[in-house]
């Protein structure tokens, strides 16, 4: 979110749901939100940690914390673009989308970022990776057919089947 309280280009806010009530966002500070972009966020089910996207180090890596913006740490370090970091529903795996082999491509890697493995090969832009409640399959926006559209896979990459068919984007 861009911001009059901002510390950079985009910040990451919370905000608090009392009793199905909306607080207003307060930016997460410097600590976190430093002269880049920091976006994408996505919340760790258990031991509030929080994924999250900055380019603060020159090109966009994906990077974890803590709830309150403390433990900050590069999980993702290439040349290339690496974003859109997701959590696996029984928190043992991070999906992500990375450029790092030239082409737009899904990966999957560790907790503690090692270990990353290609998901998706294929020509096209594949990215905004997200897993399914079970863990089982993944959702994803692909421009397979020209335009971006929704897809789903299982986690291993087999199995794609297109969602959505529209002359406009769909993203997920």
């Amino acid at each position: 979110r861009f911001g009059e309280d901002g510390f950079g280009g985009s910040d990451i806010y919370r905000s608090r749901l009392v009793k199905g009530v909306a607080w207003p966002p307060v930016n997460l500070g410097k600590e976190i939100n430093g002269k880049g972009n920091e976006t994408h966020p996505a919340l760790r089910m258990a031991g509030f940690h929080l994924l999250f996207n900055s380019d603060r180090d020159g090109n966009e890596e994906v990077y974890e914390m803590n709830a309150d913006g403390s433990g900050q740490t590069r999980l993702t370090d290439n040349p290339s673009l690496d974003s859109y970091g997701s959590y696996s529903p029984f928190q043992c795996r991070i999906l992500f989308y990375s450029k790092r082999d030239g082409d737009s491509e899904i990966y999957a890697m560790d907790l503690d970022g090692s270990r990353p493995a290609r998901v998706t090969q294929h020509p096209a832009l594949d990215y905004a990776p997200r897993w399914s409640p079970d863990g089982k399959r993944v959702a994803f926006s692909s421009t397979r057919d020209g335009n971006p559209e929704i897809y789903v896979m299982d986690a291993s990459g087999r199995n794609v089947k297109r969602l959505t068919r529209n002359d406009v984007g769909d993203w997920v």
